[in-house]
């Protein structure tokens, strides 16, 4: 791994040094001869500056500005502070040829607390209110996002409000200062420490951050993906799968399946459109629309992203079909919509509603084992009929013939996903799973896959798959799908990647649709498996694979 070069401005201020201190406990014996010291003057002009700072930092990688220089005149603090960022930006993006990120700390006045009262605690979320000319901290931030633009680089702002901790000099922001000088001069006057304010004051509630928790959350925020205001060519962040879309010929008869399947109604527009739910939180899961043909196709599969912010960048993509627009449906929200190399439209969602989880009402069994017995004199009884769809977990689709990487390439590069398992035919990668990519924190051992398609078969889905409660329920829901005769296509049984139990069933239109229960979790950390392809690979036990896998 290529090793990471801090940059860290205001070295003698309160989070400065602490972010120095923060760092200086990870760094080993033979490292502290690359900690050094440099006079730099900020309210040189850029290009001056980047000659000054070329030969020691042209290897950073990660700066952090935290400077502030105090004018008591409001109109010449703004000026003052507002050139100091700007000159130190422009100076370093000439010369950090290896730059990754910028972390800018802004403060109280952010929150506008040196113009009048303001609400506590301070929260990250509100509005500008003030003008330029009256708060330094807007520009400072405005000059970050305009200069990241179309850069390799992001970024980060922190925003404390009041801040405390030590300092190697006096340091008028530093609120530990202004207790310790009121506590000497009592001590002093022979009095006792009373608070001096009035009982407004003496009621209130006031936020402020140790200078140290700030500088682990500025190191944090700046070296984990999941901090940062991304790289402008980094993929699309993802949380979730949302929802599926699809277009039938026959909306009645697909309509009856899905209620059938255990899926409900959240919304529906009688002869067009019908918004299906689970049990789970998301507001609906499957969106069942009239085909304006008496054909049915795949109308794409759709992600919860991070942020807003995600979405414009989707929207600049261009593999964009649609830009931010809003999301139709239960819940409300936006969306913007992407086309992969194969043609399949992946939507981008962000804002919408959830909903409280529905009770299942459903046991989680204690199973009986033939060394250990933990359930006594209870029983396990079920309640026949359809099986409950939770939520839609994953799902898949077929690319032509050769282009495999092109599309491994797109999914990885467009969008946060990471492979989980790697079918192989002979030394040809051909099928993939992926996984959202949420780092060290855990998700579904896969969100999508993608497999080559039949010969003289055109791209098209493979199958969505959505989550039950465990393995009884499945049964209890093949049973029932099984009496109302519909089409099995595969199941009950469980897969070798991901674990799950599966049980597979065309719906009226011929689309495959899963009922899936006890899938594996990964993360970054876990391992990623090269298989070879063949039944071996598909499932450790069930009934025989059918051709249309």
């Amino acid at each position: 791994m290529a090793p990471k070069v801090e940059f860290i401005t205001g070295g003698n201020g309160i989070t400065g040094s602490a972010i120095i201190a923060y760092l200086a406990k990870q760094t080993t014996e033979e490292e502290w001869s690359s900690i050094i010291f440099i006079a730099l003057d900020f309210t040189k002009d850029s290009e001056t500056l980047a000659e000054e700072m070329q030969e020691t930092c042209a290897p950073v990688t990660h700066s952090y500005f935290p400077s502030y220089v105090h004018k008591d005149d409001f109109v010449e603090l703004n000026t003052a502070n507002r050139a100091l960022f700007e000159n130190f930006l422009g100076a370093l993006v000439d010369v950090g040829q290896k730059l990754q990120n910028v972390t800018l700390q802004t403060g109280g006045k952010y929150y506008n607390v040196h113009l009048k009262p303001v609400p506590s605690p301070a929260n990250e979320d509100d509005a500008r209110l003030a003008s330029f000319d009256e708060n330094f901290y807007y520009p400072q931030e405005d000059c970050l996002t305009e200069r990241q633009k179309g850069q390799k680089w992001g970024w980060n702002i922190i925003r404390p409000e009041a801040i405390i901790g030590y300092t190697s000099k006096p340091n008028g922001m530093n609120s530990a200062l202004t207790y310790a000088l009121y506590f000497l001069v009592q001590k002093e006057m022979g009095k006792e420490a009373v608070m001096p304010t009035n009982q407004i004051y003496w009621r209130g509630v006031d936020d402020c951050s140790d200078s140290g928790l700030i500088a682990e959350l500025t190191i944090w925020a700046s070296t984990n993906k999941h901090g940062l205001h991304v790289m402008a060519d980094s993929p699309i962040q993802l949380l979730k799968t949302a929802f599926v879309t699809y277009h039938h010929g026959d909306l009645a008869k697909a309509r009856q399946f899905l209620l059938d399947f255990g899926l409900t109604i959240a919304r529906e527009e009688p002869g067009h459109k019908i918004y299906f739910k689970g049990c789970g939180t998301e507001p609906y899961v499957y969106v069942a629309e009239q085909s304006s043909a008496s054909t049915s196709h795949f109308g794409g599969a759709a992600y919860v992203v991070d942020s807003a912010s995600e979405l414009e960048r989707a929207s600049r993509l261009d593999s964009c079909i649609d830009k931010v627009g809003a999301l139709e449906g239960p819940g409300g929200g936006q969306v913007v919509s992407l086309k992969d190399p194969a043609g399949h439209i992946v939507h981008l969602i962000h804002g919408w509603t959830e909903k409280e989880a529905d009770p299942l009402n459903l046991p989680k069994l204690v199973v009986n084992f033939e060394d250990s017995k933990p359930r006594k004199g209870a029983f396990q009884r079920f309640q026949p009929g359809p099986a409950p769809v939770f939520r839609w977990g994953h799902y898949g689709v077929t690319y032509p013939a050769g282009n495999y990487q092109e599309m491994f390439e797109w999914y990885t590069q467009t969008l946060a996903l990471a492979p989980s398992d790697v079918v192989y035919r002979g030394e040809d990668p051909v099928t993939c799973f992926f996984h959202v990519d949420r780092g060290l924190e855990y998700s579904d051992h896969h969100a999508f896959f993608f497999k080559p398609a039949k010969p003289g078969d055109k791209p098209a889905v493979a199958h969505a798959a959505f989550e039950l409660h465990d393995f009884d329920v499945q049964q209890l829901g093949h049973q029932y799908l099984a009496e109302k005769k519909y089409e099995l296509c595969w199941g009950v049984g469980r897969h070798v990647l991901g674990s799950q139990v599966f049980d597979y069933w065309f719906d009226t239109s011929g689309f495959i649709v899963e009922h899936y229960a006890d899938g594996d979790l990964v993360n970054k950390d876990t391992p990623v498996a090269h298989v070879p392809a063949g039944p071996q690979s598909l499932s450790v036990w069930g009934p025989p694979v059918p051709s249309v896998f």
